[in-house]
């Protein structure tokens, strides 16, 4: 990493240099005011910059506003040395877009531990793991240098619920509120606690924790330039682990991961096991499906049956159908081996694991019923319309009634004929010809009344095959997309279940905390971490999905613009919606979003009504809905800690409405908080 030291001292530059090349930071440049700074600047690439405010030619605040106009401003580390820092409160630094100050005037030694740690989370983080740690953490330091560089080092391992204190006495008052709000938990949170502090220091902080009662719910590491008195304290129980000032980043690491690692549930190893689950087993043969089995009244009967066979697939099967949305098989298929088949062997007694399973089986029985109705040809649907379906027409059936009448009455009068003939040979006379001729003259009539009759059942048998065909493959369409219809809600629920259930799962969670992945794991980022780089479709599908939703509610154009923009830039792969009035059917999404942004201020927002409608839509409880409150005003006490607040004191779900980029950086932090 290169480094730009600017001061017009001599003396202050050679004490950074040295104690820099102590350190192996031997990539060095120097200048001795702003303008050479800014020369320097524009021709090299540094990773961090040690800048003095009172210099000639051009001084420090020059420099600042220089750096805060350039495109890679967030490439590079600002730590101001100068006596001004001490006259500035920690929001005017970063207003002034400083990282770190070091207060003028410091010893060599007090520089080492502040820059020295520094650069080294500096330089850790291309490659820095990611612990995830949802549960609080206090660092408890009067340096407000080294408070910064703990909390950098902690979003570097995105460990972000993280809360400051300056002195023992200060750090005492936060872990009384921590008793408040975990009481009923074992462990509280980790606290990093520095041993020598005006006002209370580590020691004695330790003393008064242990006389309340609260050590032992506490992880504590220490941190002290005197390193072999902090190691003789640790007890194993309370006070887990020490850091040297200055501190290394494996180090760091390795004091922070047993603390926030449940041994017991950790997955160590990097191979999945070979464990059967529900679809790896032999699936059922194809349905055999005939239509000539089926011996409806009237046509109409055709489409009621095979409703019937679609009702029976979709009974018990519960899920919300409003929230539609395509899932089919062939990518489902791919995804149950690179996706489902991964995530749910690392924990096969997942929370929905038998939700799944009879979710998977209805997918198949449903899949087979459509691919059976699909296959069903040209060729069988008119042999069944022939055969079953046009015998049953009321005019078929009438015409061919008519048809038997006239094909009895033609043979009886052929007999009759054949009789009198015989009659009429033996003893001939005019009576017996007058019937003969009688019955000639019948048969003739009711040999064109049957010819008529045939003619018309023909013409009707032809109208009727037309219409019959036509009718039959709309009603086997129209059961083919109803089965497609549920396949797909079903492959959603699935998928749904999923995620809900991995959500939950301690034993994932540990999984990904050992292999440095995110707990709040998507479809697309584990395509992307197991390096299936053939699914680019699916990776295209979920970058546009409900996991990557954050929505903002209740904020006029302008401010809402802004906001939109500005968390497109922060969170570049989640698609940001804004809404001045909205309700969750204004913008259907399969799940709820990851993330809800409202308006205290706004008159029109009924906030409690707001978030219980989503729960209820999504089937869930508010408090599992991931909210963020932005308000300009105070918050009262009764509002922090009511028992139906909104503004949960744990989560710390609510900020004031950002107006620069600093305060959006804070955003970033506050939004990865709640959504990671």
């Amino acid at each position: 990493m290169k480094i730009l030291i600017v001061d017009d001292s001599l003396t202050v530059r050679k004490i950074v240099i040295r104690y820099l090349l102590k350190h192996g930071y031997d990539q060095i440049d120097e200048a001795v005011n702003g303008e050479e700074a800014i020369a320097l600047l524009t021709q090299y690439e540094y990773g961090c910059i040690f800048l003095d405010i009172n210099m000639p030619v051009m001084d420090g605040f020059a420099v600042l506003k220089w750096l805060n106009a350039v495109s890679w401003r967030n490439d590079i580390h600002v730590v101001v040395m100068s006596t001004e820092v001490a006259l500035y409160s920690p929001e005017k630094i970063r207003d002034m877009g400083i990282n770190t100050a070091i207060a003028k005037p410091f010893t060599g030694n007090e520089f080492e531990k502040i820059a020295v740690s520094l650069l080294n989370v500096i330089a850790s983080k291309e490659d820095s793991i990611t612990l995830v740690y949802d549960g609080p953490i206090l660092i408890i330091d009067d340096s407000m240098a080294m408070r910064n560089i703990i909390r950098k080092q902690l979003s570097n391992l995105n460990c972000l619920n993280v809360t400051e204190a300056v002195d023992g006495k200060d750090g005492l008052e936060k872990i009384s509120e921590w008793a408040m709000l975990y009481e009923e938990e074992e462990k509280m949170g980790i606290v990093f606690l520095d041993l020598i502090m005006p006002n209370m220091d580590g020691l004695e902080l330790i003393e008064v924790l242990e006389e309340k009662g609260l050590l032992s719910k506490l992880q504590i590491v220490l941190l002290s330039g005197n390193i072999e008195m902090a190691l003789d304290m640790l007890d194993g129980i309370s006070i887990k682990a020490a850091l040297p000032k200055p501190f290394e980043h494996t180090a760091f690491v390795n004091a922070l991961r047993p603390l926030i690692e449940d041994t017991k549930e950790i997955l160590t190893h990097t191979s999945i096991p070979d464990i059967q689950l529900f679809f790896d087993t032999e699936q059922p043969k194809a349905m055999v499906f005939s239509l000539m089995s089926i011996r409806p009244e009237n046509i109409d009967e055709l489409d009621d049956y095979l409703f019937s066979q679609f009702e029976s697939i979709a009974l018990e099967t519960s899920f919300p159908k409003e929230r539609f949305r395509e899932i089919n098989g062939e990518k489902f298929g791919s995804w149950i081996s690179s996706v489902y088949r991964p995530v749910l062997l690392i924990d096969p007694k997942i929370s929905t694991y038998s939700e799944l399973e009879f979710l998977y089986g209805r997918i198949e029985e449903s899949t087979q019923h459509e691919t059976a109705l699909g296959s069903i040809g040209n060729e069988e649907i008119e042999e069944y319309c022939k055969t079953v379906l046009i015998p049953r027409h009321k005019d078929y059936i009438g015409l061919t009634t008519e048809i038997g009448r006239y094909k009895l009455a033609v043979k009886t009068r052929i007999e009759g004929k054949n009789k009198l003939l015989q009659q009429y040979k033996s003893a001939p006379s005019s009576e017996i010809k007058e019937a003969y001729e009688k019955q000639g003259h019948d048969l003739l009539n009711y040999r064109k009344a049957l010819e008529n009759h045939e003619k018309l059942r023909e013409e009707l048998v032809d109208s009727l095959e037309i219409e019959y065909k036509g009718k039959v493959d709309t009603i086997l369409k129209l059961q083919c997309n109803r089965m497609a219809l549920l396949s797909n809600q079903m492959r959603a629920a699935f998928d749904r279940a999923l995620w809900r259930g991995m959500s939950s799962s301690i034993r994932f969670r540990a999984y990904c905390n050992t292999h440095s992945r995110h707990v709040a794991l998507s479809t697309q980022s584990w395509l992307e971490n197991e390096a299936n780089k053939n699914f680019t479709d699916e990776r295209a599908y979920f970058e546009n999905n409900f996991c990557t939703s954050i929505l903002i509610v209740g904020f006029k154009d302008s401010e809402s613009g802004r906001l939109r923009e500005e968390l497109k830039k922060l969170f570049p792969v989640y698609n940001v919606q804004a809404f001045s009035t909205w309700t969750i059917k204004n913008y259907s999404l399969p799940y709820e979003p990851s993330l809800l942004i409202f308006n205290r201020e706004s008159k029109e927002l009924n906030i409690e009504n707001y978030v219980k409608e989503i729960a209820d839509y999504y089937e869930t409880v508010p408090s599992a809905l991931n909210t963020l409150i932005i308000y300009e005003g105070s918050i009262k006490s009764e509002e922090l800690l009511g028992d139906n607040s909104l503004y949960n004191l744990k989560l710390k779900n609510y900020m004031k409405i950002p107006k620069n980029s600093n305060e959006f950086a804070l955003m970033e932090i506050k939004i990865k908080s709640l959504i990671f």
